[in-house]
């Protein structure tokens, strides 16, 4: 047990220190203009949780006031944020550009928007 919390802690301050020590971030990134949030959204699953009526759509409607790369850091990784969540680890299936617009579409009222 204690080798999994120090496992844990070694992995966060790693992945931290990759982020103040000059490694690739996600402020670094700039967002992939060929992506489709919405189709991308549904594909995850994003909507089971996050749609209009769904049991965490509010956290959507809340995550605006974030900047954008706190949003896409937390899309690739909440058990980063918050240890133990139901919101699954992305970072293996989304990388940081596509995080990012994401991110900007969730900004723009994500799923709450009008459809275009």
């Amino acid at each position: 047990m204690r080798r999994r919390i120090l496992s844990a802690v070694y992995g966060t301050l790693l992945a931290g220190s990759a982020l103040w020590s000059g490694g690739v971030s996600v402020a670094q990134a700039e967002p992939k203009k060929d992506v489709d949030p919405a189709a991308l959204f549904a594909r995850l699953g994003c909507t089971l949780c996050h749609a209009p009526g769904a049991r965490y759509h509010d956290r959507i409607t809340k995550a605006v006031g974030k900047t954008e790369q706190e949003l896409a850091r937390w899309i690739r990784n909440p058990e980063q944020f918050v240890p133990g969540t139901a919101m699954p680890t992305y970072a293996s299936l989304v990388d940081e550009p596509t995080a990012l617009a994401l991110a900007k579409w969730i900004k723009a009222g994500g799923p709450s928007a009008p459809s275009k």
